[in-house]
């Protein structure tokens, strides 16, 4: 539940770079060290082809770019915290027979970037956010990941992943495959809303298995101390005074737009209701309240996406099966550890279903993460000549 000034008011052009949430991709999870000193002539750090071409190559021995276009990866204003840029790489592939032939190659890669400005940088938090992207990234997924076992994946993973480093990050662009994103307006209805629980279920599955089958591992990755290990980068208390001109603006609009949207059948409890709306809201406890919900910790306690909401997630209608859906990777700077909630949809369509509603669409995708991580170990453990 993050609606800190990192976020800002994406439009639906806004950025489409993704964690896979339902199905498989079939691509690598791994990471990239890219020894990125070069600036362009306006001094930001960019990719360049070389760069691209190491990247790529990394994983596609057989490729060879020969050329690069770069355009803005985001609409103006719709990410404060990075800069966002899309490159299209272009050039050949060894043919599959084997032989001396080539084929057409193209590659679209989103990257992000630290702002040049070191007053942005410092007044939203900027290292702090790619920090716990970058733990993401290059620690946690893989841990989670490796739970997985081929034939019994809970959750798709990670589009393929360039490179994670402290003032930058590449990824594969999802966006040239037909990946969108709903109407942030109109949220979303049921059906697609069960396949975003079932993809938080599987998620969170894999936290709880790796809570269990390897504790001191998940102790680690969850300790904002340890530099592999995820921390709260919003409801910090150290961030009181830095987030109490937002959070004053949003509580008086939430205010307002509950008294207006209250209706009148209500009438007779509208001072019930807006006291105590009022009373969390209220600014000298707000913060101390949500600081606290988000850093307890239980024997459910998971890996959150942190900003888990319909600007986040992204559709494409396959004609021949169930809708697909990702999860766009700019808020995986909010990640935390905490319970399993998340704000994607609203009143009309959870009140009807209640909490069996998540049970009923989850189903048992933590003993289905269970046996997977039994089936990878016993992979893992396989003598040499089997």
């Amino acid at each position: 539940m993050s609606a800190g000034p990192c976020r800002g008011d994406r439009e639906d052009n806004a950025d489409v770079s993704g964690l896979s949430s339902v199905v498989q991709t079939g691509y690598s999870s791994r990471y990239s060290f890219l020894r990125l000193d070069r600036m362009n002539g306006d001094g930001k750090v960019r990719l360049t082809l070389d760069d691209v071409r190491e990247l790529v190559t990394r994983d596609e021995p057989d490729v060879e770019i020969t050329s690069l276009e770069e355009e803005p990866g985001s609409g103006r204003g719709d990410n404060y915290t990075s800069m966002l840029y899309r490159v299209r790489a272009k050039g050949r592939k060894h043919s599959l027979e084997g032989g001396e032939g080539w084929l057409d190659y193209e590659r679209a890669i989103i990257y992000k970037i630290l702002p040049e400005s070191k007053k942005r940088r410092e007044a939203f938090k900027s290292e702090l956010l790619f920090r716990n992207e970058v733990a993401f990234y290059k620690h946690v997924w893989p841990a989670l990941n490796r739970l997985q076992s081929a034939g019994r994946r809970v959750f798709g993973g990670v589009p393929r992943i360039y490179a994670a480093r402290a003032d930058l990050i590449a990824m594969e662009d999802l966006r040239v495959r037909g990946f969108k994103m709903a109407d942030r307006r109109k949220g979303l209805e049921v059906e697609s809303l069960k396949l975003v629980l079932k993809a938080l279920a599987g998620f969170h599955a894999l936290s709880l298995t790796l809570r269990e089958s390897r504790p001191e591992e998940f102790v680690k990755l969850m300790n904002p101390a340890h530099d592999q290990g995820i921390q709260e980068v919003l409801f910090r208390r150290d961030n009181e005074d830095w987030y109490r001109q937002y959070y004053r603006v949003a509580a008086n609009n939430a205010i307002r737009m509950v008294s207006d949207a209250l209706p009148s059948h209500m009438d007779f409890r509208r001072e019930e209701v807006m006291t105590k709306l009022q009373a969390f809201l209220n600014e000298d406890v707000f913060f101390r309240t949500m600081s606290e919900l988000v850093s307890a910790q239980g024997a459910l306690s998971v890996v959150c996406h942190g900003d888990c909401w319909t600007n986040n997630i992204l559709f494409r209608d396959e004609p021949s099966s169930d809708a697909e859906i990702e999860r766009r990777d700019a808020e995986m700077r909010t990640i935390r550890g905490g319970a399993g909630v998340g704000h994607i949809t609203d009143q009309h369509v959870r009140q009807p279903r209640g909490t069996g509603f998540v049970r009923e669409e989850c189903g048992d995708q933590r003993g289905e993460a269970q046996r997977g991580s039994a089936a990878a170990s016993r992979r893992r453990v396989r003598p040499a000549h089997d």
